[in-house]
C-alpha cells in the first residue's frame, strides 16, 4: 500500500445487510460511510490488531468505489 493510504475500520460483529465502520476517534458507529473515520494505515493496523475478530481495516479507495448508497425514509 501506499503510505498515505486511509484505511475505514469495519465492525463485523454487528452483522446485518450492511456494513458498520468506526466513527471519528473510535466513538461509536456508523452505518453511513459519511460519516465513518478514515485512518493512515499505521493506526489501522493498531486498532485492528487489538480486536483482531471483530474490527478489519479496509482501504478507503477501494471501499468508496464498490459503496452503494441507499435512501433514508
Amino acid at each position: 500500500h501506499h503510505r498515505n493510504t486511509l484505511f475505514y475500520i469495519e465492525n463485523v460483529r454487528a452483522g446485518g445487510d450492511c456494513c458498520v465502520w468506526w466513527r471519528p476517534e473510535g466513538k461509536g458507529y456508523t452505518r453511513n460511510l459519511e460519516e465513518a473515520w478514515k485512518v493512515d494505515e499505521e493506526r489501522a493496523r493498531k486498532i485492528c490488531r487489538s480486536r483482531p475478530n471483530e474490527d478489519f481495516m479496509r482501504s478507503a479507495a477501494d471501499v468508496d468505489a464498490k459503496a452503494v448508497k441507499h435512501l433514508g425514509k
